[in-house]
C-alpha cells in the first residue's frame, strides 16, 4: 500500500512537537498499516533535506527520476532530477 504524507500538516506537526516525535509516529502509522519500508524522493542539490533524511537512518537506494517541469524563464524544458532515499522499517 502506498501513503503519501499530507507535507503542510507534517510541517506544522512538527513545528510543535518535534522532528523526532513526528517520525517516531509516521513509522509507527506505517508500520500499523502493514508496511515495511519508508520511501521518499529528493531533489538534486537540496542538501538539507539530505541532512535531516541521512540523520534520521534514510539513505539512497540509486533510483533516479527525471520529472518534466514546464518551460524555465528563458522558454527552455525544464527537468528535475530526483534520487529515491528509503529504510526498511
Amino acid at each position: 500500500m502506498t501513503r503519501f504524507l499530507d507535507v503542510p500538516a507534517t510541517a506544522r506537526l512538527i513545528a510543535r512537537t518535534g522532528v523526532t516525535r513526528v517520525l517516531r509516529e509516521l513509522v509507527d502509522t506505517l508500520r500499523a498499516d502493514g508496511a515495511d519500508q519508508l520511501i521518499t524522493w529528493v531533489a538534486d542539490g537540496d542538501e538539507a533535506r539530505i541532512r535531516f533524511l541521512s540523520g534520521a537512518g534514510l539513505s539512497p537506494d540509486g533510483a533516479v527520476r527525471e520529472l518534466a517541469s514546464g518551460p524555465g524563464p528563458d522558454g527552455d524544458e525544464t527537468v528535475l532530477r530526483e534520487h529515491r532515499w528509503g529504510a526498511l522499517i
